[in-house]
């Protein structure tokens, strides 16, 4: 099985209302990435970066996410397709994406 399958996994629409700051602790899709302060995103293992994935809008959703965790750091992906960054020790939501805007990811694999 590859470390990057089918898109399906996250919603083909993202979450309207996200309860942003709030600390999450549910599931957890099984890749892990970066954002970089320059607002680039990357998957950690296979350090490909989301702009060679869906291109410029990649910076837009790497922007935004810096706006609610101006640090960058970890991020991690809920089976519902929230964005949680990883600050005093804790995964909190920063945003939501859909499988549009994001990286391939596993639905059958969980952390």
């Amino acid at each position: 099985m590859s470390d990057e399958p089918s898109r399906k996994a996250l919603p083909s629409e993202a979450i309207r209302i996200v309860p942003i700051r709030e600390t999450y602790d549910g599931s957890l899709l099984p890749i892990s990435y970066t954002l970089k302060l320059d607002a680039t995103i990357i998957n950690r293992k296979t350090k490909q970066e989301l702009q060679a994935v869906i291109g410029e809008k990649a910076l837009d959703i790497g922007k935004k996410f810096l706006a609610v965790h101006p640090s960058g750091g970890r991020l991690r992906i809920s089976h519902t397709g929230l964005v949680l960054g990883f600050e005093e020790g804790r995964w909190v939501v920063i945003g939501a994406v859909s499988a549009s805007d994001w990286f391939s990811t596993s639905e059958n694999q969980e952390t």
